[in-house]
């Protein structure tokens, strides 16, 4: 995770939480807000909206709002 990311409870109900899998990647301004769900080794790119699950994982996402722009295997290591 970069600096200025920004993880947040959806507008509104502040009881929920973004879930993120193992190995993922957050690019530096990244923000995830609401209930959603982050798969395994999922690379999010920087200043990217996430407010929609990606619970397949092995995929970059990336854009406002933030979509799927490679499904690529990620099977290194990413932290």
């Amino acid at each position: 995770m970069h600096v200025c990311v920004n993880i947040g409870a959806s507008a509104t109900c502040s009881t929920v939480a973004p879930t993120i899998g193992d190995n993922c990647y957050i690019g530096p301004g990244a923000k995830l807000y609401g209930d959603i769900v982050l798969g395994e080794h999922v690379a999010i790119g920087a200043n990217s909206v996430v407010n929609k699950s990606f619970p397949d994982g092995h995929c970059i996402i990336a854009g406002v709002p933030a979509k799927v722009i490679s499904n690529k295997h990620l099977d290194r290591n990413i932290e």
